[in-house]
């Protein structure tokens, strides 16, 4: 499997694993990196991508803050990883 199938695979797990935002749904993880199957072979180069392009920031939250130029709530921040993942998936196709 390619690198570009691998990186795409460890995404899709973690869509199966992403916290949707709403409350009730605690057995998900918040962050795109915890959500991801670390047991995939492309989990790490996927993470790498993620930490690449936040830099210099470190999370979504702190990324996100200045472009809307006001705090987000976690449902917003939620909803805007739920989307970027789903724009990464779609770049790793």
């Amino acid at each position: 499997m390619s690198n570009r199938k691998q990186i795409r695979k460890a995404f899709k797990s973690a869509r199966k694993n992403l916290w949707d935002g709403r409350d009730g749904d605690s057995e998900r993880h918040t962050f795109i990196c915890t959500a991801i199957d670390g047991d995939l072979p492309g989990a790490q180069r996927a993470c790498d991508i993620i930490m690449r392009r936040l830099d210099p920031y470190t999370n979504m939250y702190n990324w996100l803050s200045p472009k809307i130029n006001e705090r987000p709530t976690s449902e917003q921040i939620q909803a805007h990883r739920r989307a970027w993942l789903e724009l990464l998936i779609r770049e790793f196709k």
